[in-house]
């Protein structure tokens, strides 16, 4: 929120500095300001999210896709996984630091790898995952999007396991 310098000096230079009255204008226009900067601050804010790894691997994940919540020392984490895959090559890891609350779930951004066709890889079951933590204080809706923008994964509102 920018403010108009030639608007706040022509407020100023009407309002007599000289009385009490004029002195008490200032001093609440001066407030009403830092209040309209505090509060835009705020409201974008609120609408990002920091992300932090917990835990990224290759064995760590569970059997079928999924999004679901755990506790992580009493505060929720989000556990990513991809499944089982047949092999090496397969991967999820964080794309953006900060999830974005949209449509009523936070969105967080991942990179979802698969190895390409006739690729190397290793001939060994995995179970890739990504556990997250962010500043949530219970369980919340989240929406996990792929690098190309496809929804890969969806966690509802659940109790901890």
């Amino acid at each position: 929120m920018a403010l108009d310098h030639q608007w706040w000096q022509k407020e100023r230079n009407r309002i007599s500095a000289k009385s009490k009255q004029g002195r008490f204008r200032i001093n609440c226009l001066k407030l009403v300001t830092v209040v309209a900067l505090l509060g835009a601050s705020t409201l974008a804010a609120a609408d990002v999210m920091e992300l932090r790894v917990l835990d990224e691997g290759t064995y760590c994940g569970d059997e079928q896709a999924s999004a679901r919540w755990v506790s992580d020392n009493g505060a929720p984490a989000l556990l990513l996984s991809m499944g089982q895959q047949p092999s090496g090559g397969f991967g999820v890891s964080l794309a953006e630091t900060g999830a974005e609350f949209v449509d009523g779930a936070w969105e967080i951004v991942v990179d979802w790898r698969e190895p390409a066709p006739g690729e190397a890889v290793t001939l060994a079951l995995t179970l890739p995952c990504l556990k997250l933590a962010g500043g949530w204080s219970e369980p919340v809706p989240v929406r996990v999007i792929d690098q190309s923008g496809r929804i890969r994964l969806e966690a509802a509102m659940e109790s901890l396991k």
